[in-house]
């Protein structure tokens, strides 16, 4: 399994392959989800998710199989998505940056009625060995490399992603019709923010509600850390209104009050 991240689209994607051994049969897929949290990571445990999911679709399909002593080995790039994996039982702290992923990925592992072993593999292996010469579990990892991007790309194109919210997901949170991903102590506190920044730009005459959310937010501290420090006190104290001293406030007001009289 493996994922896969455009940062300038806000989209990412994982894929993964299940290889049978015995047989040398596979199953594999993919699935692209376009969001303002998706990253590296997110494409990661999108791809860790599939097989978890196939086997779930399977046994609820089979009840009378039983498989408890059936061990499976998952292999993945991301120590992360391993570690996690492996840990199940584990709390997830409150500010966890793709808290939805993480919380299915437990739930599933503790759900499924077989013995599941995450290990990690080393990620574009084929960058220093030609693909022939690389073990099986490798090639199976650049192969869900190849298949992520392959899968983002053609999503993006189509503009065909997933539906955000999983049916094993017992509350989901939209915040304006956006399924809250990560933190949700933190994207509330961003919700406020926002809706707080939005009256006050409007009170003061900088920006309107209708235009409020084309401004590209998240990416002004970056903007702003381009400039000299004097310049960036300017602007905080030009948006507040307290630039200058009190006569000068004074006169600004009073031309601001004429303007919208003429």
């Amino acid at each position: 399994m493996d994922g896969s991240y455009m940062p300038k689209l806000t989209a990412c994607s994982g894929a993964f392959i299940m290889h049978c051994t015995n047989t040398g049969l596979e199953v594999k897929g993919c699935r692209a989800d376009a969001s303002p949290n998706a990253d590296n990571y997110r494409g990661e445990f999108l791809g860790a998710l599939g097989p978890l999911l196939v086997l779930r679709a399977v046994l609820m399909a089979n009840p009378q199989v039983h498989c408890s002593q059936v061990r499976l080995d998952l292999h993945c790039d991301n120590k992360g998505v391993v570690t996690h994996g492996n840990q199940s039982q584990a709390t997830i702290k409150a500010d966890q940056v793709q808290a939805d992923l993480f919380r299915l990925q437990k739930i599933y592992s503790r759900v499924l009625p077989l013995h599941l072993q995450w290990h990690h593999v080393n990620g574009h292996s084929d960058d220093t060995n030609s693909f022939t010469n690389l073990s099986l579990v490798q090639q199976l990892n650049v192969r869900c490399d190849e298949m992520a991007c392959k899968h983002l790309l053609r999503s993006i194109r189509l503009g065909t992603f997933m539906d955000p919210v999983f049916s094993d997901e017992d509350i989901t949170l939209l915040i304006e019709s956006t399924k809250v991903r990560s933190s949700v102590r933190k994207e509330i506190y961003k919700h406020w923010v926002k809706l707080t920044a939005r009256n006050l730009f409007f009170r003061r005459d900088k920006v309107i509600p209708t235009t409020f959310d084309l401004i590209h937010w998240d990416v002004m501290p970056k903007v702003m850390k381009e400039f000299p420090k004097t310049f960036q006190d300017w602007i905080t104290r030009h948006i507040s209104d307290f630039n200058g001293c009190n006569t000068d406030i004074l006169k600004m007001s009073v031309q601001a009050v004429g303007a919208r009289t003429h």
